[in-house]
C-alpha cells in the first residue's frame, strides 16, 4: 500500500486525523483497491467515526493484492506514543 496526499487536500487529510484522535487511542486503517477508510472508536464504543478516502482523492495511490481482488488490508496505529513514567531522560 502506497499513497501520496497533494498538497491541495493535505488540510482535509490532516483534519480527519486530528479528529479521530479525539475520540479514541487508535486508528483503524481499512484499504482497498478503491478507497482508503479511516476509522476510530473510544473504549466503550459508544462513539464511532469514519473517513472515507477515495483513490482520486490522493495524487498516487496503489494497493498491492496478491491474494483476490475483494480483499482487504486492515491494521491499526495508535495515536499517542508509548509513555514509560518512572523513566527519566535527561
Amino acid at each position: 500500500m502506497e499513497f501520496q496526499v497533494p498538497a491541495r487536500h493535505f488540510k482535509t487529510f490532516s483534519k480527519a486525523i486530528n479528529s479521530l484522535g479525539k475520540i479514541g487511542p487508535y486508528c483503524y486503517f481499512s484499504v482497498s483497491q478503491e478507497q482508503l477508510e479511516l476509522i476510530s472508536y473510544n473504549d466503550s464504543k459508544s462513539v464511532y467515526a469514519s473517513f472515507k478516502f477515495a483513490a482520486w482523492f490522493f495524487d498516487s495511490y496503489y494497493f498491492a493484492n496478491f491474494s483476490n481482488s475483494s480483499a482487504l488490508l486492515n491494521f491499526r496505529v495508535q495515536f499517542k506514543p508509548l509513555e514509560f513514567p518512572g523513566i527519566c531522560v535527561s
